[in-house]
């Protein structure tokens, strides 16, 4: 199932646009860095950072575990604060995902450098974003998850309830990507 997801999003990633002229060798890069993420299960490691919405600090409180997680993981290569101001981009996702009384929760982690901390809080304060955002000073997202590819293309998937990654790729940024999770969770 996982091999066939795979090249699924293979293909689905070439007919994008997303990649263009993809040789055999990047194809198989990308298959490994796919199978990499899938090798073993992600650890949130939620309770090890701060999280924090347009209100200030807050504590997320869930009574039940969701059956699905789309986790957006932005390190410190990336701006935080430059990204964070763009998040809010994300809150039809997290609308519809609440509408339509599914199991999909969002998880948003960011892990800025030292020097952007504080602008990364006051970002989160002001984005718009309809949900709390971990912030990872001690990088516990990155440690617990040595599997996780640096590059930003990955950093953004599904997780199914045993915290195996079934789809990589943003669907905010691809919608064939949001059209297999429309599949796969709004079933």
């Amino acid at each position: 199932m996982k091999k066939t997801i795979n090249l699924l999003l293979i293909i689905i990633t070439s007919l994008s646009g997303f990649l263009c002229l993809v040789s055999c060798s990047e194809n198989h890069d990308i298959e490994e860095k796919i199978s990499s993420l899938q090798s073993q299960p992600i650890k949130l490691c939620l309770d090890e950072m701060r999280c924090r919405n347009k209100y200030g600090d807050t504590i997320v409180v869930d009574s039940v575990k969701p059956l699905y997680r789309m986790v957006v993981y932005v390190d410190s290569s990336a701006c935080s604060p430059c990204t964070l101001d763009k998040m809010y981009v994300w809150n039809e996702s997290i609308k519809k995902a609440r509408r339509l009384g599914s199991m999909l929760k969002h998880v948003f982690i960011v892990a800025p450098k030292p020097e952007q901390i504080e602008d990364a809080y006051l970002s989160i304060e002001s984005n718009g974003l309809d949900s709390p955002v971990y912030v990872d000073t001690a990088y516990a997202f990155r440690k617990a998850n040595p599997h996780l590819p640096e590059e930003r293309m990955y950093h953004s998937f599904l997780l199914d309830e045993k915290d195996s990654v079934v789809i990589v790729g943003n669907p905010i940024e691809n919608p064939k990507i949001d059209s297999l999770i429309n599949v796969i969770v709004f079933k």
